[in-house]
């Protein structure tokens, strides 16, 4: 059945924790969600993470996977982002891989005298693990976790560890979901530590008759 999707939000309730290092990270994967201006936090489980693992617990499919390319501010920083996803249900229990790689333009590097040397390919990934359990009939909880790796500079790459926390409640068409996103460990780039953009969201949606609106 096709679906007609209608935007009711401006992403309000999503409050910024800290800034704003990986920001690739709080790009959209699912272009549903995009088309909803960053609403995903409710809504039903794609292959692409929409920012809750909780979700997947719910969906009719017993596999799901999807791949996204998109450009990442075309006029500014011009970041090329391709996305991988997918997921398996076992009953109450799903699990999912995902992946995200940010390419950056080239820049070129220059010596002590002005001169240039060569041209550098910044680039950052994440690739992790969701996994979501059915707790209840209308109840689900989700965990994400993602290794991440950020290479700015010859001088200026690291690592580091993060997760996300979920949870979706769902009565007939209506969606209720939170989800604190981008926990875990800051990037180390040599001496200077830079923490990752964490973020709570909550939102909710409603379905019917092949019409979701959403707010979150």
């Amino acid at each position: 059945m096709k679906k007609i999707i209608l935007t009711l939000s401006l992403a309000a309730a999503c409050v910024a924790a800290q800034a704003q290092n990986l920001g690739f990270l709080l790009t959209g994967s699912d272009l549903r969600s995009a088309a909803m201006a960053g609403t995903g936090v409710s809504l039903d489980a794609v292959a692409l993470p929409t920012g809750n693992a909780a979700a997947m617990a719910f969906s009719d499919e017993k596999a799901s996977f999807g791949a996204s390319y998109g450009l990442w501010a075309p006029e500014g920083s011009n970041s090329s982002i391709i996305n991988l996803g997918g997921f398996y249900s076992l009953g109450k229990l799903a699990v999912g891989l995902s992946g995200k790689y940010n390419a950056m333009p080239d820049y070129e590097t220059f010596g002590y005298t002005g001169r240039a040397l060569d041209s550098y390919s910044p680039k950052e990934f994440a690739a992790g693990v969701d996994i979501s359990y059915r707790l209840l009939d209308p109840l689900a909880l989700g965990v994400s976790l993602r290794l991440i790796s950020s290479d700015l500079a010859s001088e200026a790459q690291g690592t580091a560890v993060g997760a996300d926390i979920s949870a979706m409640y769902r009565l007939s068409g209506l969606s209720l979901g939170a989800a604190v996103r981008n926990l875990g460990t800051p990037v180390k780039y040599g001496k200077v530590s830079l923490a990752q953009p964490a973020m709570a969201a909550v939102g909710a949606s409603y379905s019917v008759a092949g019409l979701t609106a959403g707010v979150e």
